[in-house]
């Protein structure tokens, strides 16, 4: 299912989807994902994103994102004017010293 979203653009070496009563529960190891922007990649992620509260506040909700030994680099600015609507209600950096956010652009 996810390969027929994100195609070649994630990959993971393991992924867990788990139903809530309110939403979603997705963990994955060894996650890579590539954008033209972008490109993210962490040991470790677990978020639980709460469909209700999304689909009534027209944005993406997560309660909690924890995230292990990752980082975010910067390819280039993006042309597309189009933008991700979210909020994060708690974001966890665990192994903070491996956490890199850096820009190439």
């Amino acid at each position: 299912m996810v390969n027929n979203i994100y195609g070649k653009s994630l990959t993971f070496s393991d992924i867990e989807f788990k139903p809530r009563i309110l939403g979603l529960e997705v963990s994955a190891e060894e996650i890579l994902f590539v954008d033209p922007s972008y490109e993210f990649s962490a040991k470790k992620i677990n978020l639980s994103v709460n469909v209700l509260k999304s689909i009534v506040g027209k944005r993406l909700f997560f309660e909690d994102i924890s995230l292990s030994d990752g980082y975010i680099n910067f390819l280039k600015e993006s042309e597309s004017n189009e933008q991700v609507n979210y909020f994060v209600k708690k974001y966890t950096l665990m192994d903070s010293k491996h956490v890199h956010w850096s820009s190439k652009v």
